[in-house]
């Protein structure tokens, strides 16, 4: 008499993190001390410095003469789990300390539609992380956090000003038309000032800003 037979069980493996979001495969070389070694005192440099992000990493590799995507597919999976560096960039919420520099800043219109400029360096940041450059998310700050940010960032808003107004021989009105007309990239919350100047109907917001994984649109990366 045969014995009954048993049912084989599926096993399923997890998908890693990695695939989900469509990096690249970890790279052979991750093991060489040499390499390691950079890597690590990158990870430390960037996350002490509060500037983790592609942008700063792509400037480390530049600094150190790494080969283009070297060093980032490296610490992308470095330490392979919930807590890497990877895993922060993409999942992670940054710091939102008012007296930080991690933040982003738009326009609220009275109905409620936002304005911030899109920049062509969004699109080349963006393919690093494997996101659409278009589709930003917005992360909106406690009333009180904005309050404060605006409250720390005033008087360097007001000098930039009156810097701008002396050096083009123009006045506020006039500065704050040409940049609107023409925004200055990593100048977001100038531009949201200078908005609001010609438009004191709307509204300043702060907060952070990311952008949607093409692969798995559920992840945001948190870019500013």
């Amino acid at each position: 008499m045969n014995a009954p037979s048993r049912s084989k069980r599926s096993s399923k493996k997890s998908v890693p993190f990695w695939k989900q979001i469509g990096w690249d495969a970890p790279p052979n070389d991750r093991g060489s001390v040499e390499f390691a070694e950079l890597g690590m005192k990158a990870i430390v440099a960037l996350s002490n410095a509060g500037s983790a992000t592609y942008d700063a990493l792509r400037q480390y590799e530049i600094d150190n003469g790494l080969p283009d995507g070297k060093l980032i597919n490296w610490v992308r999976h470095s330490q392979g789990n919930s807590r890497s560096l990877g895993h922060r960039f993409a999942k992670e919420p940054i710091n939102t300390s008012a007296s930080g520099m991690c933040f982003h800043a738009w326009i609220r219109k009275p109905d409620g539609s936002i304005h911030d400029p899109h920049f062509k360096e969004y699109e080349l940041m963006m393919k690093m992380p494997n996101c659409d450059a278009n589709e930003k998310v917005y992360d909106e700050w406690s009333p009180s956090q904005q309050k404060e940010k605006l409250r720390n960032e005033m008087p360097s808003l007001i000098d930039t000003m009156k810097l701008n107004m002396d050096e083009n021989n123009q006045t506020k009105k006039e500065i704050a038309e040409f940049l609107i007309a023409n925004p200055q990239y990593r100048a977001c919350i100038f531009n949201a000032f200078c908005y609001k100047i010609i438009h004191p109907e709307c509204e300043i917001v702060i907060g952070h800003m990311g952008f949607r994984n093409k692969k798995t649109p559920s992840i945001i990366w948190w870019e500013y």
